[in-house]
């Protein structure tokens, strides 16, 4: 656990009950820490491997009330010394744990004791060196490492398939509804990373699972979510390249480093107008009234409909089946993409091997996990080939009318011209990189190995 308390940083080891480090920071009001916040040393670099580009934000906040009093026996002596500490969530006025610290006087420790026991005897708990990480989380209604970007759903084999890609839905709904409220604050970028993913993969779910909900419901949901979705997709692209202006900056020459300041400031300016549009949009009544009329429809009974004709069907045999139809298309199909290393069959496939593995992550609790996570592994290698691939390509295009844009808009901005120029020079290069090893890695995804084991699990 992470404790802030004032101007320090404490990390405590749940286990062992035992601090691992601290660190002193300055105090930000509640506002989030980043990594670079922090000040180099033990706590940095205990916290880093699992903080990446994500802000701390505090889970529960305590406010701690103490008093002192001196013990007097009968003839006005005092025999110990008493402080109460009365912990409670913040904004609440109930106590959730006393805590009574008693130091008896010397030659008086008998009378302590006997203090002691009618401080048990009254629900008083006397200090000691537990955690109260657990309790605070328990008082304040939170449950740590419960959020999860990509649920894991247990589904019994033998479930209606409706059924089972409702339970999936909805794990993916409270993903949208847990990042939604924190895009609009600007917090890290990851939230609107995570709500774009849970929506993506929610209109995945529903295009692959055929047959499995009615026609029309399909049809409605997947147009508005997929209006959702697009309405964000400037605001991303504007956070990554914001995200790898150091990187752009190390690899250029040093002179031209400095030439991208005016290109950085451009970028802010667009993201932060980007930023208020999305946050008009998430906060418009059409937004809300679709994510209601969604979850009314997650929640609803299974019923019948003529277009909905695997519904009723087992989710062992449904997913089964789509699986292998979809890695039987990507086998036939996909060699002539990749060959043909053209931008829009490059772009097809990366959406097509997304959509094999959103379904190998949904239906995985079906299958031999050892199997499963083999071919996981595979397709994120092939994904993130894909992946750099159509990056670079955006990146290169957006650069490049970017040069329009600024050279009209300032006179100054020549060196910085420049300097994107350089950039798009090197992406130029890593496409060619990518490209190469984009040939291994599908190689190693459709070879016959890898086709066995798609044949044994799910033919």
């Amino acid at each position: 656990s992470l404790l802030a308390n004032e101007d320090h940083l404490q990390l405590r080891s749940l286990e062992e009950q035992t601090t691992r480090a601290t660190a002193v920071v300055l105090p930000t009001h509640n506002h989030p820490y980043f990594i670079w916040d922090l000040p180099a040393g033990n706590l940095r670099s205990q916290v880093e491997p699992h903080l990446g580009l994500r802000a701390l934000l505090p889970l529960a906040t305590c406010q701690v009330i103490a008093e002192s009093h001196r013990v007097l026996n009968e003839d006005k002596k005092t025999i110990a010394h008493l402080s109460y500490e009365h912990w409670h969530i913040a904004k609440t006025n109930i106590p959730f744990r006393t805590i009574a610290t008693l130091r008896s006087v010397r030659g008086y420790e008998k009378e302590s004791r006997i203090l002691a026991r009618q401080l048990l005897k009254y629900s008083y708990v006397l200090a000691t060196g537990d955690d109260l990480f657990t309790e605070v989380m328990t008082a304040a209604n939170k449950q740590p490492g419960a959020y999860n970007s990509k649920p894991q759903i247990s589904l019994d084999p033998t479930m209606r398939a409706d059924k089972a890609t409702k339970e999936l839905l909805l794990a993916l709904l409270h993903v949208i509804n847990a990042n939604a409220p924190h895009i609009a604050q600007d917090i890290d970028t990851e939230f609107l990373h995570d709500f774009r993913v849970a929506i993506r993969r929610t209109r995945s779910l529903l295009t692959q699972m055929k047959g499995v909900f009615p026609a029309r419901t399909v049809a409605y949901f997947k147009e508005n979510l997929r209006t959702i979705g697009q309405s964000t997709n400037k605001l991303r692209d504007l956070d990554v390249y914001l995200l790898q202006m150091a990187a752009y900056r190390a690899r250029l020459p040093e002179s031209l480093r400095d030439d991208l300041t005016l290109l950085s400031t451009y970028l802010q300016e667009q993201r932060d107008q980007s930023l208020a549009e999305v946050s008009t949009n998430l906060r418009s009544t059409h937004y809300h009234n679709i994510l209601q009329d969604w979850e009314t429809f997650l929640r609803e009974p299974e019923g019948t409909s003529e277009t909905a004709v695997n519904g009723a069907d087992p989710i062992l045999q449904v997913s089964k089946a789509r699986i292998y139809k979809h890695y039987r298309r990507i086998v036939k199909k996909g060699p002539a993409m990749v060959a043909s290393h053209q931008a829009a069959d490059l772009h097809a496939l990366r959406i097509e091997c997304k959509k094999m593995r959103y379904l190998l992550e949904f239906y995985d609790s079906l299958f031999p996990p050892e199997k499963i996570a083999t071919l996981i592994t595979q397709l994120k290698q092939l994904q993130n080939n894909l992946g750099h691939l159509n990056d670079l390509r955006i990146q290169e295009q957006y650069l490049l009318n970017l040069t329009k844009e600024m050279s009209m808009r300032k006179k100054r901005a020549r060196h910085t011209l420049l300097a994107i120029g350089g950039l798009i020079t090197l992406f130029h290069e890593d496409r060619q990189q990518q490209e190469t090893e984009l040939t291994q890695t599908f190689a190693t995804f459709i070879s016959p190995e890898t086709q066995a084991i798609f044949r044994a699990i799910f033919k």
